[in-house]
């Protein structure tokens, strides 16, 4: 699933450097290839849910993007998933 995929290369990225909305999304988008468009939609959408979350003031998709306790919890579920499924 698209979104599942978004989630987690996102977070992925964000334990290692902090960067905006809109990088995170072109960065993601070429890993995945992923249009632009779709990858900021679910990046957005995984943030007004509270997986992800910004701090700053540059505006909505300029402002520095972190994880969440929900992204956190979220991310250690999945990867639990992934690991039992490969065993």
């Amino acid at each position: 699933d698209k979104q599942k995929d978004i989630f987690f290369e996102g977070y992925r990225f964000l334990e290692r450097r902090r960067t905006s909305l809109n990088r995170l999304a072109e960065i993601i988008s070429a890993q995945l290839d992923i249009s632009f468009s779709t990858t900021k939609w679910n990046i957005t959408k995984l943030r007004d849910l509270g997986f992800f979350e910004t701090i700053g003031t540059r505006g909505n998709t300029k402002t520095t993007l972190i994880s969440t306790t929900i992204g956190d919890t979220l991310y250690s579920t999945l990867e639990q998933q992934i690991k039992n499924k490969y065993r």
